[in-house]
């Protein structure tokens, strides 16, 4: 199961934006988004082939990884816009992220609760949403195959969200262990998970390859090669694996990017078809240039204004 990206292959419409829904609560927020992703007039594709980037490109390939390895998987995404879905499920272009610097995140000044908890609460009502497939939860998809195994690629943000839905899953496997998480630093409401854990850090880079965009998806490959070559697929034992190549690793240096002129940001911009600042930004940065956050927020949203 991995996240969803920012980035889709098809325009989002103004009212699936998710900083167009405004309501009191959670609850009256969640129907009034799912109103608007049913009564969408718009084309509906695969999950697999409306999402978009690098990042996706590296979970879809997890499938492939996983095959080979011997395994008979099925992508998963957990959705903030549409909950839990399979990969081939037909959906409408949207906008909404578990991410906190973005206007479509599903946190919320005027809503109460932490961050952590209004996305879990959101999680959880989304659940209780139908029309999109039989199976909302984690912890009801492990019900119904509590033999399988279960890997989760996720940023700590993500994962967080879904922490409850996640703990329901451990408790009805029949081996608790066949849950495994690949993730950095995980916040402290996600304390109870943190034995199902791999930690991705960039330590993992020199073995891994890449850059830092997809640096989860391509260490959970490197965990599905190791477990099929240990004939283990096992939480508690390939954490303390990774955590020993992370410690005999030395952190890779920073490099020196490359400033560029508003000019060129701009072209970057446009060429990559950017539609999220916060991703836009990271992407920017992993590719060896160099922009100040605020600077780069402004020139997109001067971009997108004028579009």
């Amino acid at each position: 199961m991995v996240s969803c990206t920012d980035r889709k292959r098809a325009p989002v419409t103004a009212p699936l934006r998710l900083r167009s829904v405004f309501a009191r609560s959670i609850p009256e927020r969640v129907e009034r988004w799912w109103t608007r992703i049913r009564s969408a007039r718009v084309d509906r594709s695969p999950a697999r082939n409306l999402y978009a980037g690098e990042l996706w490109s590296a979970n879809c390939h997890l499938a492939t990884v996983a095959e080979r390895a011997g395994f008979s998987p099925t992508l998963w995404v957990a959705s903030a816009g549409y909950g839990l879905i399979e990969s081939t499920t037909l959906f409408v272009p949207y906008s909404a992220t578990f991410s906190l610097d973005s206007p479509d995140s599903v946190a919320h000044d005027s809503l109460d609760g932490t961050t952590d908890y209004q996305n879990s609460a959101w999680w959880a009502t989304l659940a209780t949403q139908s029309g999109v497939g039989r199976i909302r939860t984690v912890a009801a998809l492990a019900a119904e195959h509590p033999q399988a195994r279960f890997l989760v690629v996720a940023s700590p943000r993500y994962v967080a969200a879904l922490a409850n839905d996640l703990l329901g899953a451990r408790s009805v496997l029949k081996d608790p262990d066949k849950l495994l998480i690949v993730s950095s630093d995980l916040p402290s409401t996600c304390e109870r998970l943190r034995s199902n854990q791999v930690v991705s850090t960039s330590r993992l880079l020199f073995r891994v390859g890449g850059t830092r965009i997809a640096l989860h998806a391509r260490v959970a490959a490197d965990v599905l090669a190791t477990a099929s070559l240990r004939k283990n697929f096992s939480a508690s034992e390939l954490r303390r694996f990774y955590a020993r190549i992370a410690r005999r690793s030395v952190p890779p240096s920073r490099q020196e990017r490359k400033r560029l002129s508003d000019a060129e940001v701009r072209q970057f911009i446009k060429k990559r078809g950017i539609v999220s600042y916060s991703a836009g930004v990271r992407e920017l940065r992993a590719s060896g240039f160099a922009c100040e956050q605020k600077r780069f927020r402004a020139l997109f949203k001067t971009m997108r204004g004028a579009a």
